[in-house]
Parts: structure tokens; C-alpha cells; sequence
């Protein structure tokens, strides 16, 4: 059965895929999500809830490319919802539920039949064969050393396959969190919707800065551009 700290993780990570092209992100994607973007965590906490999601089986990794496990059901959250804390900071492990072995039916209707001796060792076999499967799929997963870098110089070359998508680093990447709040200030929007469609016009026009897209969400709402290109360009 799930638990109300499992459906809280099923929450994080159907917001966190939902913008992300064929639904991949990679360690420095997600946890600048979670930290600058959303502003949900901090830094530290971000990358310590991305370790304990991957190495619990939430989360699955291919060669630099992150995506919920398959078998995970993920949640649509609530508007204005947001995650509690200390329960994405402790997950549980995550365990796909399956129907349990009814050893003592199989049991009664063995008693009931008269089958041929060789048949019964056959059916023996199988349940055997059957219980050993399910232990060893619910075995818990082995923990992997993960090194997460936080933030990437501005010329860096990003190698291929890193990262799912063609993003360059954002410029005024320091200014995101005030520009951000900004915005939601100015238009009455709450954070996470200036975000999102702050996203929706990275996905629409291409590899675009995050600061960009917001300048253009902005715009979009009628604010004063002088204020806007002042907090962008903010040492």
C-alpha cells in the first residue's frame, strides 16, 4: 500500500519531468530545479534528496541522463502545491507492490487433488521457483558514489550526452532567484507559474537563457523593462 511519504516523492517527480523533453533531465538540471528554479530546497538539501531518490529506486540513471523508474505511478499534485521538506529529505525505498504468494491455498487445493507424484514435484518446483523471483526483485539497491557538480563556468564546454538538451549556461544565473521573485511581485503570478512559463518559451523558441525567457514572461505581463535589465545585469 502506498504511503503518504511515497505519494509525496510520486508528487516531486511529476512536477520535476513534466517540462523536460521525453521526460530526461540530468543531476545539475534537476537539482537547480529544485533550488534556483522552484526554490523548494537549498542547494545541499537538493542534491542529498537527488542521491537518496537514485540509489532508493526512484529514480533511474543512463549515462548522464536521469528518469522516474518506470514502474513508479506518478502523482499530479494540487495548484500551489509544493513538498514537504523532511519527507523528499527521507524517502522510502521504493518497492514495486505485487500480489503476494498464497502458499497455504496452493497448500489445500494440493490436498484436494490426487495428482501424479511427478506432477506434484513439478507444481513444488514452480512455487519454489516463484517465491525465489520475488525475493530477489524487491532486493534492495546496491548505493553508488554520485558526484553532482552544482554550477558549471559560463565557457565550459558541456560534453554530448551530458545533458538531454542544447540549454547554454544562463548568463545572470546569480540574479535568477531575485528576478524571479520580481516578477511574481509585479504581475500577482505565484513563483512557480512564472517558472513555467518561463519554461514553455524555452521549449517553444530553442536553446534560449533562463533570464531570457523571463525577461520575455515580463514583457508578457506589461512590467517596466529598465527594472527587469537592471536586476539581470546586477554584479
Amino acid at each position: 500500500m502506498i504511503t503518504t511519504q511515497d505519494e509525496e516523492v510520486c508528487r516531486l517527480l511529476h512536477v520535476s519531468f513534466a517540462d523536460f523533453p521525453l521526460g530526461l533531465a540530468n543531476r545539475y538540471d534537476l537539482v537547480r530545479l529544485w533550488s534556483l528554479e522552484l526554490q523548494w530546497l537549498t542547494p545541499e538539501d537538493a542534491l542529498s534528496v537527488l542521491e537518496k531518490l537514485c540509489s532508493l529506486g526512484w529514480l533511474v540513471e543512463n549515462e548522464g541522463r536521469i528518469k522516474p523508474n518506470p514502474r513508479v505511478e506518478l502523482l499530479a499534485p494540487s495548484l500551489g502545491w509544493q513538498p514537504i521538506v523532511r519527507r523528499v529529505l527521507n524517502p522510502l525505498e521504493f518497492v514495486e507492490m505485487e500480489e503476494e504468494v498464497n502458499v497455504n491455498q496452493i497448500e489445500e487445493e494440493t490436498l484436494h487433488q490426487e495428482p501424479k507424484e511427478s506432477n506434484r514435484i513439478d507444481e513444488s518446483q514452480k512455487i519454489n521457483a516463484h517465491i525465489i523471483e520475488k525475493e530477489e526483485m524487491i532486493e534492495p539497491a546496491q548505493p553508488r558514489e554520485l558526484i553532482v557538480k552544482i554550477s558549471e563556468p559560463e565557457n565550459s564546454t558541456q560534453k554530448k550526452g551530458d545533458a538531454p538538451t542544447d540549454r547554454p549556461p544562463d548568463r545572470a544565473e546569480m540574479n535568477i532567484s531575485a528576478l524571479i521573485n520580481h516578477i511574481a511581485e509585479s504581475s500577482g503570478l505565484v513563483n512557480r507559474e512564472v517558472v513555467r512559463r518561463a519554461q514553455r518559451k524555452r521549449r517553444s523558441l530553442g536553446p534560449v537563457t533562463l533570464w531570457m525567457a523571463l525577461a520575455l514572461v515580463a514583457r508578457e505581463q506589461g512590467l517596466d523593462m529598465y527594472e527587469i535589465t537592471a536586476i539581470i545585469e546586477t554584479k
